[in-house]
């Protein structure tokens, strides 16, 4: 699957979870606290469901969550990993 094929589906994924949520108003959501713990964990899910794979323990970090774009680098890498 092709980068740019991720991105959209993360973004699209992510509208349709959290519609309420402004994802482009920062590139450090995670890191500047405007995730929290719930919404995190809803989008951990959300993403596991959507490409089929848990996200391992230490790929749970600030930096993969920053943003659509570190989040759809984290599900590429991942699955990657798993070809």
């Amino acid at each position: 699957m092709e980068t740019s094929e991720i991105e959209a589906r993360v973004s699209r994924l992510l509208k349709e979870e959290l519609p309420e949520f402004d994802f482009n108003q920062s590139e450090t959501l995670a890191e500047d606290g405007l995730l929290d713990s719930l919404t995190l964990t809803r989008i951990i899910s959300a993403l596991s469901m959507e490409f089929g794979f848990v996200i391992p323990y230490d790929d749970i970090t600030r930096s993969n969550f920053n943003s659509p774009a570190t989040m759809a680098a984290l599900v590429a890498r991942l699955l990657q990993e798993e070809a």
